[in-house]
């Protein structure tokens, strides 16, 4: 079985000092809690699997941000650090 998590969403593309606090919050809650809840309910399945896999794709942004990139490259960065996580958490399957 092989789970594609490839969600997320732009959102917000204006800097710090202008961007709306909702807007910041609603990019963030969309590209990470979509990278939390999604493994999540996809992991009993994955391990019942003989050959489960999680494959991941993004944008750079997370490593790599913009002059207006701060909510999402914030969010893609705990993305991947969580991608990360799940995948230690997951190294005996």
């Amino acid at each position: 079985m092989v789970f594609l998590n490839a969600g997320g969403n732009e959102g917000a593309r204006e800097p710090i000092e202008i961007v709306e606090s909702q807007a910041w919050i609603k990019t963030v809650e969309i590209s990470l809690f979509a990278a939390f809840h999604v493994p999540k309910a996809s992991i009993p399945l994955l391990k019942m699997s003989d050959n489960g896999q999680i494959l991941t794709m993004g944008t750079g942004t997370g490593r790599r941000p913009d002059k207006s990139s701060a909510p999402d490259s914030a969010a893609k960065a705990a993305s991947w650090m969580l991608k990360q996580t799940i995948s230690t958490e997951l190294t005996d399957y």
